[in-house]
Order: structure tokens, then C-alpha cells, then sequence
């Protein structure tokens, strides 16, 4: 019985992810209550990457996965991510609604547009990785449609054809090699998240002689010109506006954990020509209970990476997996100042006996 309640207790703690949405939409309805209204559109970003670091600093709890013991939600755990769709747009339509509505400071709608578009990276678009792994069509489709409300339906075909598949490669623009900053990086990345699935929907449409809006690339832009319309429709030019900068955002998070994720991790190239398969050293991780249960075990990323088919809530980190010393928010936070990222995160690798890949020299 004790074996079981836990188990119930562990499941149900993935429903936290959900609080995420909910605190820019509080923000939003605290600031107008208050009379507080720039003050509050810094509260999202000031609990993420704030409050959020200093409280696992000061608890730094590990966790485990469920393992065995989720047998018995496969289900819980297949249908959690697909009610995302909702408090994502909800989300969404309180914070435009609150930024057309004008009277903000220019800071405090800097840092509205600025929060929704990282938060829908840290819920929306972390849901919809979970869901484009799952087999069932249908958990797909929602995968693609929480991505068009970012206009980034693209990162489907980045991120199971390329990304995957070519880790740790030049193949894999998201794969930044030692020494290279953010700043260079994110414009290869902000790129190839588009041109390279282009290519490859031509690639493929060619091949099966299929007709040009059979691509899936033409139902998630239709679907983002839809979000934009519904937009404009509600709030004018200004709704336009921010949902474009909340995707453009939204976006550069994504780009920023996949930054931290697999910098300067490279795979080694084999007499062959080809590369050494995905192992558990091309993929930073880090076991901080509240980051993985508010990512859906999203730090655990090296065993995703070697087992992709594995269940995020099954997911472990193997012994010999990189580990950074700083929660997710923090080596965020370090990332967008290189050099001193580069000062935290090389000497990791140097105590790994990582080694600059003959085949991609490192940059400044």
C-alpha cells in the first residue's frame, strides 16, 4: 500500500508543470489589483530565474525516476501533456491582452513579452517535445499545433531528424561546439531552425513525388498565420505585435537550453568517416527534483538522448553523464554572458577529458 500512495504521489507531482502558465496570468490579474502593473510583469521572470535558483541552492534535493512504479499510469502520463493546448493560450491571451492594452512602462512590457515567450518555451514547447516522441498520431498533431502558437512548428523536423540523429555532429547546428558563445551560435541556430526543415520537406516531397501542401510545414505556418489573425482580431496591430515577439522569445529559449544541453560535446569520428554512436557523455545533465519535475525530467537528458523512446517520467541519469554544477536557470542566466559560462563550463570539460574535435576547431 505505502509502494502504491507513493507512486500516486510521484505521478500526480508532474501536474506541477501546469503552475507555469498560471503565474504570468497571475502577474497579470495581481498587477491590476494592486495598481501594481509594472511591478508585477517582472514577477514571472524574477520566479524563474531568481527566487526559483536560490531556493534549489538552498534545498538541492535530487531526485529519481519513478521507474517500475509508474506502471500503472501509462495513461496519467500520455494524456498530461496533451490538456497543455489550454493554459498555454490562456496564458497567452491575458498577457496580450494586458500588453495592447497599453499604460505598461516600457521595461515592465519588455519584460511581459520577454516572460511569456520563455515561459511558453519552459511549458508549452517542453510539452510538445514530450508529445512528438509518443507514437500515437494524434499526440503528434498536438505536439505540432502547441508549436505553432510559438510559429515554430519547424522544430518537429529539426528536432527528430536532425537534432537526434546527428547530436554531437556538424550536422547538428544545436550541437555548439568548446569556445563558441550564445550570441554566434543562436544566429546559426534561428537559421537552420527553418531553412533545414525546408530542405528536407523538399527533400522528401521529391522523393514520393507528393504535392507541395502535403508538408507538415504548410499546416503549422497555416495554423501560426491563424494564432496571428485571432490576435489582431482581438487586440488590434499591438496583439500582432506581441505575438510575434512572444514567439521570436520563445524560440531563443529553446535555443538557450539546447545550448547548455550538449555544449562542447562532440562526438568522436571513427576511421570509417562516420561518428561514434549517441553516447551518455553528449548531453548535460543535472538532478534537481523541482527542475525535473517542472521540465518533465527535461535535465535528465543524456539517457534521452542514447533511449529517446523511454518515457520522460522513466528517465535516469546514467553515472557517467556530465553534470553541470548550477540548475538549468542559472547556467541559463551564465550562457547569455559567454565568457563566463565559458569559465564555469570548460574546466568541466577539461576534467571529463573532453578534447576539441579535429573536424570543427573551437571559436570565440
Amino acid at each position: 500500500m505505502n509502494e502504491r500512495t507513493n507512486a500516486s504521489h510521484d505521478a500526480l507531482a508532474y501536474l506541477l508543470p501546469y503552475i507555469i502558465p498560471l503565474l504570468v496570468i497571475a502577474s497579470v490579474w495581481l498587477g491590476r489589483l494592486s495598481g501594481e502593473r509594472d511591478l508585477f510583469a517582472l514577477a514571472p521572470m524574477a520566479i524563474a530565474y531568481l527566487f526559483l535558483p536560490l531556493y534549489q541552492a538552498w534545498q538541492p534535493h535530487q531526485s529519481a525516476p519513478l521507474g517500475e512504479a509508474a506502471a500503472g499510469w501509462q495513461r496519467w502520463f500520455r494524456w498530461l501533456p496533451l490538456f497543455a493546448i489550454l493554459p498555454q493560450l490562456a496564458m497567452l491571451y491575458v498577457a496580450t491582452g494586458e500588453w495592447a492594452e497599453g499604460g505598461l512602462a516600457w521595461w515592465a512590457r519588455l519584460a511581459l513579452v520577454f516572460g511569456t515567450g520563455w515561459y511558453s518555451t519552459l511549458f508549452g514547447v517542453n510539452f510538445a517535445h514530450a508529445l512528438m516522441h509518443h507514437r500515437e498520431p494524434f499526440d503528434r498533431f498536438m505536439s505540432g499545433l502547441l508549436l505553432s502558437v510559438m510559429c515554430f512548428g519547424s522544430f518537429r523536423i529539426v528536432h527528430l531528424q536532425i537534432h537526434h540523429p546527428h547530436v554531437g555532429t556538424p550536422a547538428d547546428f544545436a550541437s555548439p561546439p568548446r569556445g563558441r558563445g550564445f550570441y554566434r551560435y543562436w544566429l546559426g541556430c534561428f537559421a537552420g531552425n527553418f531553412l533545414a526543415p525546408l530542405q528536407l520537406e523538399r527533400a522528401r516531397l521529391a522523393k514520393t513525388a507528393a504535392a507541395p501542401w502535403r508538408s507538415e510545414l504548410v499546416l503549422w505556418t497555416l495554423m501560426s498565420l491563424a494564432w496571428l489573425g485571432i490576435s489582431v482580431a482581438l487586440f488590434g496591430a499591438a496583439g500582432g505585435v506581441f505575438f510575434l515577439l512572444q514567439s521570436l522569445f520563445a524560440i531563443m529559449q529553446l535555443d538557450l537550453v539546447n545550448y547548455i544541453q550538449h555544449y562542447g560535446l562532440e562526438r568522436r569520428r571513427l576511421a570509417g568517416g562516420g561518428f561514434e554512436p549517441v553516447g551518455t557523455r553528449h548531453a548535460w545533465c543535472q538532478t534537481l527534483w523541482l527542475d525535473d519535475l517542472l521540465l518533465l525530467n527535461l535535465p535528465r537528458h543524456a539517457e534521452h538522448h542514447v533511449h529517446p523512446q523511454i518515457p520522460f517520467e522513466r528517465l535516469g541519469v546514467p553515472p557517467d553523464a556530465p553534470r553541470y554544477p548550477y540548475s538549468y536557470a542559472v547556467m541559463i542566466l551564465l550562457a547569455l554572458a559567454p565568457p563566463l559560462f565559458r569559465r564555469v563550463v570548460d574546466p568541466c570539460l577539461d576534467r571529463m577529458g573532453a578534447t576539441e574535435a579535429a573536424w570543427r576547431p573551437a571559436t570565440s
